[in-house]
């Protein structure tokens, strides 16, 4: 098993997509950046995790665009190899292939540091703002220099899909194996006001899937600290902050809260019945996926009633789980 940590090393980003989650334009101009101390604090202390708890650890950067803070996060590259990262991958437009010499200087640099795989932002969202050109030189780049890359495309009814456009790279992924995937866009961000709902992709009925993060923790410039990757984030997804409590009282917290649990086992649609059970009806319909619906969970103003209902369920199918027949029938009535 292994611990993920994902650093949103910048909130600053150098194009305006319409279906940014994080896209508003005084974040994008004037957001925060994390501190290089911070960046390596956070990757010492999950390394202590990880040698404590016997699991590997993985580090991610995301933003915003996290090569514009390209000499900063060299420097966590290096350290996060050096404390025993198992993989360390980031997210990137690719700005910074429009000149091909520079762009395989950077590659180069990246891998040589310790970079395990550079993920491409690559959809029409992206290309509306930095040419195909600028991104497959970027991508000759990482091939030249032989650092693995994946490529993420999030899609809408009025864009293109993944097959047209992973054409634009032309036979730059003839005989390599790349991760690509295909992602609905949420309504969430930017989204939410610039892209028509009308145009999103929705699932039929409500999506069931359990919360799929496994252990991971995600931190902000300012040390607030979530247990998933953005979809949803929401104020009662906030572990805490990891300036002032540290890594691993919020570990703690992720590894073993009865919310976390239930949204790792059970995934969000578990909580509809008990809205039901407490005269709340939610949609039965208009999810683009269990994050969507994740979100609609917990901002719901019924949820502090609700909670207590599904934890209530959830603890006694654990102690079943747990002890079956080995418990009699008065004990396990006394756990219930």
């Amino acid at each position: 098993m292994n611990i993920s940590l994902t650093l949103l090393v910048t909130e600053k980003c150098n194009i305006p997509c319409r279906h940014c989650l994080l896209g508003h334009k005084d974040l994008m101009k004037s957001g925060k950046d994390m501190p290089l101390k911070d960046a390596i604090s956070y990757v010492n202390q999950m390394a202590e995790i990880s040698a404590a708890e016997k699991m590997g650890f993985f580090v991610r950067f995301s933003g915003g665009e996290p090569l514009l803070r390209y000499p900063e996060i060299l420097e966590v590259i290096r350290y996060a190899r050096q404390k025993g990262a198992r993989e360390i991958g980031s997210m990137s437009n690719g700005f910074w292939g429009k000149d091909f010499e520079s762009a395989r200087r950077l590659a180069g640099e990246l891998k040589e540091a310790g970079l395990s795989s550079l993920c491409f932002s690559f959809d029409d969202f992206h290309q509306e703002h930095i040419p195909i050109s600028t991104v497959r030189k970027a991508i000759q780049a990482c091939c030249e220099t032989g650092l693995s890359y994946q490529i993420k495309c999030v899609v809408t009814k009025k864009t293109r899909r993944l097959p047209d456009v992973l054409a634009d790279l032309g036979d730059l992924l003839l005989n390599r194996s790349v991760v690509v995937q295909e992602i609905p866009c949420y309504p969430e961000g930017s989204a939410s006001t610039m892209l028509s709902p009308g145009d999103l992709f929705y699932e039929s009925g409500i999506p069931g899937q359990p919360c799929p993060t496994g252990l991971m923790l995600a931190v902000l410039p300012d040390g607030t600290t979530f247990p998933c990757c953005g979809a949803c984030w929401t104020h009662r997804l906030v572990m805490g902050n990891a300036k002032k409590e540290g890594l691993r009282a919020l570990f703690e917290k992720m590894r073993h809260g009865s919310l976390m649990h239930m949204l790792r086992e059970k995934g969000p649609s578990f909580f509809v019945p008990y809205y039901e059970q407490a005269g709340h009806q939610l949609p039965r319909e208009g999810y683009v996926s269990y994050c969507d619906l994740c979100r609609m969970v917990l901002t719901h103003p019924a949820f502090e009633k609700v909670e207590p209902l599904a934890a209530q369920v959830w603890r006694k199918e654990r102690v079943k789980k747990m002890f079956g027949n080995l418990l009699g029938e008065e004990i396990r009535t006394i756990f219930e």
